[in-house]
């Protein structure tokens, strides 16, 4: 995944070990890999010469750690917006300064400490939930989420960090009646969540999450996020 500030630049190490939000094009230093630690229940941060992000004694965030301690562990906060909020272990936000650097030493949540994450490996989804694949209805466009196989869905990035879901026939589009049909001309935005176990929650701009149900039904309908709201990619 890469991370973008709120200026509009990419997140990077290309200047050594410490983080700054200064770079226009994706390259191996702007590249970073994020693992959840289910011993505390947090997240780390890889970059692309296995160094773990860390926050320093002074709040700087680096790139610079070799081993998992409690300042590589960072919790994420999810916004309305589809944008995500990095709380260090100081419990201070993570925010981009004007010249770009990294340092999580606000206590409240602005435009500064706001982040697009973008996905970068997973060009193509799968996805599966507590109750099997999500995949067509039958010969028709619907889609349900208890099928035993799987369909494979596109992921379409747009600028504002928000994703298209393309399957075979067509976009994935939220009916007026929360269900979601994969033949959309008029493709739904969708933002996509990373949450505990490496799971998405996917829910539409206005912020209502797919959720999945036994019988099959998938639908746009959930409030918050429950067990059916979470899947497997």
């Amino acid at each position: 995944m890469c991370l973008l500030a709120h200026n509009g630049k990419l997140v990077s190490n290309k200047q050594g070990v410490d983080l700054s939000a200064n770079q226009s094009d994706i390259t191996e230093n702007e590249i970073y890999q994020m693992e959840f630690d289910a011993e505390m229940e947090k997240w780390m941060i890889r970059s692309s010469v296995n160094k773990l992000w860390t926050l320093d004694g002074t709040g700087r965030i680096q790139a610079s750690a070799v081993k998992k301690s409690a300042d590589t562990c960072f919790t994420l906060h999810w916004q309305q917006n589809g944008q995500v909020v990095f709380e260090a272990s100081n419990g201070k936000f993570i925010g981009a300064k004007g010249n770009g650097h990294l340092s999580a030493l606000s206590t409240s949540v602005r435009e500064t400490e706001m982040f697009i994450l973008c996905l970068l490996n997973r060009p193509q989804l799968v996805l599966r939930g507590e109750h099997g694949f999500v995949g067509y209805k039958g010969n028709s466009n619907k889609l349900e989420c208890n099928k035993q196989h799987w369909n494979v869905i596109q992921l379409v990035q747009i600028k504002n960090g928000s994703y298209h879901l393309k399957g075979a026939n067509g976009f994935w589009q939220v009916t007026t009646d929360g269900t979601v049909v994969a033949d959309g001309s008029y493709p739904t935005e969708f933002i996509l969540e990373i949450h505990e176990g490496c799971k998405l929650a996917i829910k539409t701009k206005d912020g209502r999450y797919l959720r999945g149900e036994q019988s099959g039904f998938f639908a746009a309908d959930g409030q918050k996020i429950v067990k059916g709201c979470l899947w497997e990619f």
